[in-house]
């Protein structure tokens, strides 16, 4: 439960923080270099596993919560224009499943579990136009007899490249971990 209620208040500090704001023309030079990461969930949506009836994979619904485990991530981007940026980031995450999980017969009689690590690496080129407008920031006078007018939007378009490795593997009857690969599964 309090693993629960510590990623529940994650999620919603995350809503609510506001990333570094460029009012003056030309602070974003100071504020060149940029260190970022995350922390999140990642789960397996496929045939194993699952909801206790058929027809029901590759559905939101057919999601094994107790199957959900950390994802990490790691980033460095570098502002090499005013609106042009160049980033890097790492992504790991782990994701399983088992059929044994569910009273289904048919899969549980399939008897099927698997874990794998995935490691991933990207690389892209951003675009990022922000027009702010913020109204009223030193004047209080003024604010109290019109109401303050901020504006604010966002456009973001990137193209990059990542790729990413991932090795499966699978329990055996004895409880070691085998890798699928050389299985030819």
């Amino acid at each position: 439960m309090k693993t629960r209620l510590l990623a529940i208040s994650f999620f919603l500090t995350a809503l609510w923080v506001h990333s570094q704001n460029f009012v003056r023309p030309n602070e974003w030079k100071k504020y060149r270099r940029e260190v970022y990461g995350g922390v999140g969930a990642a789960n397996f949506l496929g045939d194993l596993g699952g909801l206790n009836r058929v027809g029901t994979d590759y559905s939101p619904i057919d999601l094994e919560m107790v199957e959900t485990r950390t994802a990490f991530s790691l980033g460095y981007r570098y502002k090499i224009a005013k609106w042009f940026n160049l980033s890097a980031a790492f992504n790991y995450l782990i994701v399983k499943g088992d059929d044994r999980l569910t009273t289904e017969p048919f899969r549980n009689n399939r008897n099927l579990n698997f874990k794998s690590n995935i490691f991933e690496l990207a690389g892209r080129l951003e675009f990022v136009y922000m027009a702010n407008r913020v109204g009223h920031r030193y004047g209080i006078k003024r604010t109290l007899s019109r109401r303050m007018k901020n504006r604010s939007w966002d456009f973001t378009a990137f193209e990059g490249i990542g790729g990413f490795y991932f090795n499966p593997k699978a329990r055996d009857p004895k409880g070691n971990w085998v890798k699928l690969k050389p299985l030819h599964t």
